[in-house]
């Protein structure tokens, strides 16, 4: 069984907003002294039953900021947090994160963390103790900064949900990182860590019934020591027209709900520029609900991007999409991306903004309020495949609905060194998805959609000049193996000289004619064919005429 969370509850900071409801308990002390009492055998009846239970107080102090009273009712929310790495004690819980109280009565908050000890990566809490973790355990030491994402069905409930990143996954120290909160099109809530998402929370998103904020927190059961102090810049807010930086920021100061306040909280924070402010450790400790920083003397640069399009204002990141930002006049700098790829084969090409400017990184002066728009163009894919290794041309990306020219050749040797004769692969048409687009090897397709061509082929495996190369080498061979086959000249058996073998007079009836005498010219057999193409003789057992050089046959 894995230890309990050593993450306590950590949300209701808005007690002490100016615009916020604010709760007031009026008690007489006839029912305070009724409460207590029934506090005091409650703890009596656990000290009789439970006597290995031993009382544990922890702290939850926390310091931030929230932003404009425009921000509430936001759909997401973002913020760049600048990482610093330091030694947390054991047992502490050190926390930077931007979050929402939602209006549906959830909880929800990303950031970095220090959490020395065994944990949970990924999980369910209930009680303060983990109940289910399919992403197993590490034990976490304490300069390793993770990212850290929880979310409570029910702020007021027992039960949460909780993901921690790989080590060091919050990036080296001093270098910045955005995290964002966003609904996503499945019903559910994306974390996004510098534009790559982390983490999905499949929980019905909602709107946020109080402004976006911001905190660094210290959750401890000892005494408060060191935090941070760690930086927070760039607030934003998602609504419907698409992200917004806050134009003020007021101070949070406090501890968690339901967590004890009986120590005075050390941290404090100080805004260093236009929504840039470092809390923590050794800063001015602030009072609850002042006003922080204000932008309201500041120019807004309205942005209207595509909803995947990655914003960059002055070198920082904010997010994507449309969105407005509070800035002070002068010269700033805006980048968006030259391409935005939507799949393999679909993406969006940056064309211009809407003052003819074809800049993707631009400078610009902002002496007012300003508004500028992103123009894309929708681009396809072409795709050319082909079972053979050839010259082909067309293969790309296309604008919506142009056209694209494409080429290959009318054939391709099918073994090149030996030229013509080695055969030849034939063009048999461009196809897609099995149907013939085209027989033409130069011809054009209209870019209305992503397309996959496939060349087809035809093969002739045997060239002319191969065949009749073929048909000389049969030849020699035949007439090789005739000649091989030519029977040689019989050397006769006697000589000129007579011989005293007497003739024999053959049987009555027989067919014998006899064996001639020595020295009598025997009759020849006829053991040869005539060519059917010149007439002469061949004897039988050759196939090719000697005078015509034609094969032999019988008349």
């Amino acid at each position: 069984m894995l230890p309990p969370l050593r993450v306590t509850r950590i949300r209701k900071p808005w007690e002490h907003l100016a615009y916020a409801k604010r709760r007031h308990f009026t008690v007489s002390t006839d029912v305070l002294d009724l409460r207590l009492a029934v506090c005091l055998f409650s703890v009596a009846i656990l000290l009789i039953f439970i006597p290995t239970a031993r009382a544990s107080f922890s702290y939850s102090l926390q310091v931030g900021a929230y932003g404009d009273p425009s921000s509430q009712g936001n759909l997401g929310v973002q913020v760049e947090i600048r990482t610093h790495i330091y030694d947390a004690n054991q047992g502490d819980f050190d926390y930077f994160w931007v979050g929402d109280d939602l209006a549906n009565g959830g909880f929800i908050q990303f950031g970095y963390s220090f959490s020395p000890g065994q944990y949970c990566l990924q999980g369910e809490v209930v009680g303060g103790a983990v109940a289910t973790c399919p992403g197993g355990s590490a034990n976490i030491g304490a300069s390793d900064a993770r990212w850290q994402w929880e979310y409570w069905p029910d702020e007021n409930g027992d039960t949460n949900y909780l993901g921690i990143g790989p080590p060091n996954s919050a990036g080296d120290n001093g270098t910045w990182h955005s995290y964002s909160i966003i609904p996503n099109t499945s019903n559910g809530w994306d974390l996004v860590l510098d534009g790559q998402r982390i983490a999905n929370i499949p929980f019905q998103p909602s709107q946020s019934k109080n402004a976006a904020y911001f905190v660094a927190e210290k959750v401890t059961s000892s005494n408060p020591g060191s935090l941070g102090p760690v930086e927070f810049r760039n607030l934003a807010y998602l609504m419907n027209n698409g992200w917004r930086t806050v134009r003020e920021l007021y101070t949070l100061y406090g501890c968690g709900l339901n967590m004890s306040c009986d120590v005075v909280n050390p941290y404090g924070l100080s805004a260093l520029a236009p929504n840039d402010v470092v809390a923590g450790f050794g800063l001015p400790v602030p009072k609850a609900g002042e006003l922080l920083w204000s932008g309201s003397g500041d120019n807004t640069l309205a942005l209207s991007v595509p909803g995947s399009a990655e914003v960059m204002i002055d070198g920082s990141y904010y997010g994507t999409g449309s969105m407005a930002f509070s800035l002070a006049s002068g010269e700033h700098n805006v980048s968006v991306p030259a391409l935005i790829n939507i799949d393999a084969r679909t993406r969006l090409r940056f064309d211009h903004w809407n003052d003819s400017s074809t800049a993707t990184n631009r400078s610009l002066n902002l002496p007012t309020d300003l508004s500028l728009q992103a123009y894309y163009v929708l681009q396809y894919r072409l795709t050319i495949d082909s079972p053979i290794t050839v010259t082909v041309s067309g293969a790309g990306w296309y604008d919506q609905n142009s056209t694209a020219p494409i080429h290959t050749t009318e054939s391709q040797p099918i073994m090149p060194a030996l030229g013509w004769c080695g055969g030849e692969w034939n063009f048999g048409g461009w196809y897609e998805s099995g149907k013939l687009v085209t027989d033409s090897v130069n011809a054009s397709i209209v870019m209305n959609s992503p397309h996959v061509l496939n060349l087809s082929w035809v093969m002739y495996p045997v060239g002319p000049a191969l065949i009749s190369l073929l048909i000389v080498i049969g030849s020699a061979v035949l007439i090789y193996r005739e000649r091989q086959t030519r029977p040689t000249a019989i050397r006769p058996l006697v000589d000129n000289k007579r011989s005293m073998t007497l003739p024999i007079k053959p049987r009555a009836g027989s067919n014998v004619t006899g064996v001639p005498m020595v020295g009598e010219e025997p009759t020849p057999l006829r053991n040869v064919k005539t060519c059917r193409y010149c007439g002469a003789e061949v004897p039988q057992e050759r196939f090719i005429c000697n005078k015509c050089g034609m094969p032999a046959g019988y008349l």
